[in-house]
């Protein structure tokens, strides 16, 4: 995992970034391999959906 992160970061200029709640070690092992394809605006988009997936469960943690 933190090869694959390191190859990720060098690719992107920033961390991987994964709703760890909605995935188990494989699943995000086999992200992480899979976007590394990814271009760069694709992969800022992917970023960007994650962020708004972690931000929608921490919001929802504090409503409930």
């Amino acid at each position: 995992m933190l090869e694959l992160n390191d190859r990720y970061q060098r690719k992107f200029g920033f961390p991987f970034i994964i709703c760890a709640r909605l995935n188990n070690v494989a699943t995000i092992l086999q992200a992480m391999e899979d976007r590394l394809t990814n271009s760069g605006e694709t992969e800022f988009k992917t970023a960007l959906q994650e962020i708004s997936k972690i931000a929608r469960l921490r919001l929802a943690d504090i409503i409930v």
